[in-house]
């Protein structure tokens, strides 16, 4: 599934929009190498969307991580206008353990193992007609504002341009070089913890590092070119 939580958004009942999208990656990341699949899974989606009728029942999976939030705004939206019962996870009562053992409230689809899936499972409710109403609301002013990034902070939808993160990812940088992956991985687990979401996902961390050192806020050294579709190695410093 596409990741709404970057990038422009488009109507998923009309796909307008959809060519903006595929640009706006290749503008960031410099090409999009995902643009068929993109548009194909959006599409794919749209017809198993399509094939709900009246007087169905839809269980939707997703939970609060943005990407899965927003996504979830969509699809209650383009159901709209069929009488059917939407039923969502109450993730609240949604619990795993970490590799720690310790156990935690699990939130969202995209961390859960098949056993907790399966405990997600058992947590359906329908949604009352202001839940989705809300939903319904919050798509359209997402498709309105059509900002670069979202983020879920507690529950709450936060919208910005390509910065948004910065402070966050020059916070663990230091005067040392150190492995770009290091920067990333421990600005994503601040991101779980502050959020309680994923926050944003490590690709788009890795190329606004090395977008950073460009504006000449932060030293880049090292840096190795990997596959298209792999992050790239690099080490980073402040610009001292």
């Amino acid at each position: 599934m596409d990741n709404l939580n970057e990038g422009k958004l488009y109507d998923l009942k009309t796909l307008k929009g959809i060519e903006d999208r595929v640009k706006w990656f290749e503008d960031f990341y410099g090409e999009d190498i995902w643009s068929d699949l993109r548009k194909k899974n959006v599409k794919d989606c749209k017809l198993l969307l399509e094939r709900i009728q009246q007087h169905d029942r839809v269980f939707i999976w997703l939970g609060n991580d943005a990407s899965e939030y927003v996504w979830k705004c969509a699809v209650v939206d383009f159901l709209k206008d069929l009488n059917v019962d939407i039923y969502s996870i109450d993730w609240q009562n949604v619990f795993g353990y970490n590799v720690r053992g310790q156990e935690i409230n699990l939130g969202y689809l995209s961390i859960c193992n098949p056993e907790n899936a399966f405990v997600a499972g058992q947590n359906f409710r329908v949604l009352a007609k202001n839940e989705k109403q809300n939903l319904i609301d919050e798509w359209n002013r997402i498709l309105i504002n059509n900002t670069d990034l979202r983020n879920l902070n507690n529950g709450t939808l936060e919208e910005g341009d390509i910065s948004f993160f910065d402070e966050m990812l020059i916070n663990r940088c230091n005067n040392e070089f150190q492995a770009g992956p290091r920067v990333v991985g421990f600005t994503l687990a601040d991101m779980y913890f502050k959020f309680k979401s994923g926050g944003i996902g490590d690709f788009f961390l890795f190329e606004r590092l090395e977008q950073l050192a460009e504006m000449g806020k932060l030293e880049i050294a090292e840096l190795v070119y990997r596959k298209p579709d792999a992050a790239n190695w690099f080490k980073v410093r402040f610009n001292n």
